[in-house]
Parts: structure tokens; sequence; C-alpha cells
């Protein structure tokens, strides 16, 4: 095929098609055709290299991408930013590349430095990105909102807060990124003092927006802040946004309000697999354990595929309610029929199940030909069940393994201790104690919810070791 000048507009249509349509083609080969095109074209119109160029990009053939670029007369910015942007963006996310091509960049737009403080971000390297934040010449919000998200994916919620603060026109996407990562970084009491400050702002939030908040009084418990909110933003529009839907169920569930959840459920226009699942689990927890069970045979009917969750959830209902048969017919459907491997969370509530009822030498048998190493919460089942049937001699085994694993979880001493005293072994209770001094563990201080309300907001305090003086103060 051979392009003239006159036909510019057919040329880029074709190619900017070709980007789409050809994709399959080009991954199974065909890769030299869209090159003879671009030798075709090289000479003529920029804008028709850069067609070709991004056709490439999207192919993922960077070496291509590379050589079409190199042997370019003339480039404009639209030439630079598209190979930035396909080498951060690349599958191999090859930033030393990018940064060749910044570097070498005659005039870099805010755009383009966006893109690499994007790459350096998802690549978690924090450091690296600040560098080039701070030799912007000029930065816009998605320069702040995209290093304030890296910081907050890291885990530094700190210097993530301390750019918010400093940030001089903050849009919704701001407020949604920096509520929702205090509501991921365990900080939800954070997310609702800073949602008090954003209702301040006279600024519609989104679903994005709503999700953070709803999150943050998941794990708070504070219905009433819930409600509040929903009240607010929450519209029957909404409902069919199954994201919206699962965290609502979710939050209810965890709020104790069993019925509202069943509710949200319900009114859901389309039911997904995390939807269920997320019912399942609710159903689960809340000691209804048929409902979870038959709402998994419902799922498995309307020709949604369980996935590991789903099947943690009904397997979790199995432990509440005590049913040995059905647990182990359901752990063994996940792996034979559907070919899911059992995680450690899937191990721990066997474990649980079988060790509740007694069975702790089967127990045990699974423990062993675990295909993964056991963890904590494995081993802490299996030495739960042996204080309750007085098993010492697997109970020895357990805590050994516990003992490694978290040597200053006061909780393990505590169970075997227990254990030798149920049976009478008093010289082993003494010596379960001397352990303890000789490796100064100490034992977990209690520690109480307390529903206040502070400047306006409902917040959860959890106090260790309160006095009643203490709680009069507080309140």
């Amino acid at each position: 095929m051979t392009f003239t000048p006159d036909n510019k507009y057919l040329r880029i249509t074709a190619l900017n098609n070709a980007a789409f349509v050809d994709k399959k083609k080009i991954k199974c080969g065909g890769v030299l055709d869209s090159w003879r095109v671009f030798d075709d074209v090289k000479f003529y119109y920029c804008v028709v290299r850069n067609a070709v160029l991004d056709f490439f990009m999207r192919c993922g053939e960077m070496d291509f991408a590379r050589r079409a670029f190199d042997e370019m007369d003339e480039k404009d910015v639209v030439s630079w930013n598209t190979m930035v942007s396909g080498y951060v963006n690349n599958d191999a996310g090859d930033l030393v590349g990018a940064r060749y091509v910044f570097e070498a960049m005659p005039i870099r737009g805010v755009e383009t430095w966006n893109l690499m403080i994007s790459g350096f971000c998802k690549a978690g390297e924090m450091e690296v990105a600040e560098e080039f934040f701070n030799r912007m010449p000029d930065r816009n919000v998605v320069s702040w909102s995209t290093m304030i998200d890296g910081y907050l994916k890291s885990g530094n919620v700190d210097h993530a807060r301390c750019l918010f603060d400093q940030m001089p026109k903050k849009n919704l996407v701001t407020w949604s990124i920096m509520i929702g990562g205090y509501a991921k970084n365990g900080q939800p009491r954070n997310a609702l003092e800073l949602y008090k400050w954003f209702k301040e702002q006279e600024i519609k939030p989104d679903e994005t927006f709503i999700l953070g908040i709803i999150s943050a009084c998941s794990q708070l418990g504070i219905l009433d802040t819930a409600e509040s909110i929903i009240h607010d933003f929450v519209e029957p529009s909404l409902f069919s946004n199954l994201q919206v839907v699962n965290s609502l169920i979710d939050m209810y569930a965890k709020c104790g309000s069993f019925e509202r959840a069943k509710q949200v459920f319900d009114m859901a226009h389309q039911k997904d697999l995390l939807c269920y699942s997320t019912m399942i689990a609710a159903f689960a927890n809340n000691g209804l354990v048929q409902d979870s069970i038959s709402l998994f045979g419902e799922m498995r009917k309307a020709n949604i595929r369980p996935d590991g969750v789903a099947f943690l959830g009904v397997l979790t209902a199995c432990n509440h309610g005590g049913l040995v048969y059905e647990g182990k017919r359901f752990f063994k459907q996940m792996i034979d029929e559907y070919g899911i491997q059992p995680t450690e969370k899937h191990y721990a509530c066997v474990v649980d199940l079988l060790g509740r009822a007694g069975c702790v030498d089967e127990a045990h048998r699974i423990i062993k030909n675990m295909p993964i190493a056991p963890h904590s919460a494995v081993w802490g089942a299996l030495l739960a069940a042996c204080r309750v049937h007085c098993n010492v001699q697997l109970a020895e085994v357990a805590s050994a393994e516990l003992f490694k694993i978290e040597p200053y979880n006061s909780g393990n001493y505590v169970l075997l201790s227990n254990t030798y005293a149920a049976a009478g072994l008093w010289d082993d209770v003494a010596r379960v104690r001397a352990m303890v001094r000789e490796c100064r563990v100490r034992k977990n201080r209690g520690s109480s919810w307390i529903d206040v309300v502070v400047s306006g907001v409902e917040v959860i305090i959890i106090v260790q070791g309160i006095t009643s003086r203490m709680y009069d103060s507080l309140v």
C-alpha cells in the first residue's frame, strides 16, 4: 500500500483504526506489515507518523516503536509524549527508557511531567517521584493528586496529608483520594474528620467518594453517621452501581444492621459474584447458616461461578453451624470441581470446624498435608480445639509452632497452660509460666469501644486499660 500527501486524512483514519482492528494480527506476527506502512509515510506528515507510533504502542511493540521514533526527522510534543507514555504504561513498566526519552525532550509540558510522576508512583519509587515533583516548573491538580495517591498506596499517610494541606486547589478527585486513602490505611477516624471539612466545600460527591466514606464507617461500626451520609448522597440510581451496593451490604452487616444489608441486596438491580459473596459472608457472620448455604446454591443456579471468597463465606457458615459433613463437602468441591487452591483462611476455617467437633486428629492431618506453610490462624485453631477437648499431645505440637511464628502472643501461652491445668499437669503449668517470664511476654490488655461525638462527627474511640474515672472524662 502506497500513500501520497493528497490522501492524508484517509491515511490517518486507516492507521488509527488499525491500532484497534489489527492488534490481534500484529500480535500474531504481522507487525512487519505496519512497519512497511511507516516506511511509506515517514517522510510525510508528522501527525501520520505519530499515528503509526501510537499503533506500535497500543500493541506493546516497544522495540518497533523506538525504532520508528528514532527514524522520525521531525518530532512534535505528541511524538515525545507518546514514547514516554508507552514506556510508562507498558506491561513491563520501563521507567529507565521513559526517563531517557523524557530527559532528551526539548520542551516538556505539565502532562509529560505527570506521566513520569505517575509511572514512579505506580512502581513504588516515591523518592524519585518526589524528585520529579519538586523539579516541576508548573503543577496542576493532577500533579498533586498523583503524588498524594502514590504516598497513600505506599502507606506513607502523613506525607500524603502534608501534601494535601499544601495543595493550593483541591477538586473532588483529590478529596476522594485522601479520604479513601485514610480508610484503606486503617485510619477511618481521620477519614471522617476530613469528611466534616469536605462538607464545608459544597462539592457534590460521586460514587468513589461515597465508597471511601462507607469504608470508614464500616471499620468503625458507626451506623448513625453512615445512615446520614447515605440519606444525603445515595440516590436510588446508585443501586445500579455494584461497588456501592456491595459496600453498603458489607457496611450494614459489620454495623450489626443485618436486615438493612438484606434490603440493599434485594434492591440491587443486578447481582454479580462479589454481591453474592458479600451477602453469603454476612449471613454466615450473623449466624444465619442455612440462609448462607441456600444463597450459595442460588448463586450457582444463576450460573455465577464461585471463587475462593464465596467458598470462604459458605465454609464460615458451616463452621458457625457445626456442619462438619457439609463443610468437608464444600471444601472438597472447591478443590476438585472448581480447581480453586485453598488459602490459609480456608484451611484455618476447616481446621476450626473439625476441631470444634472434636476431630482434632483429622484437623492435624489436614495441616500436615497443606501444600503451603501453615500460619498462626491455622495452628491457633488447632490449639484452641485441643484446649476444649483436652488433647495435651497435639496442644504441645500446635503451641511449639505458634511460639516460632509469634513468640510474644500471650494468648498461645494461656491456652497451653489451661490445657495442662485441665489435665492436672501442674508442673507443666509452672513451666509455661516460667517461659512467659523468661521471654518477657506481656498479656494483651483489654480494650473498650466508646461511641462519642467529636466536632459534630460520631466516632469510635478504642481505649485500653480504661477506668471508670477515665470514661467519665472522655464522655
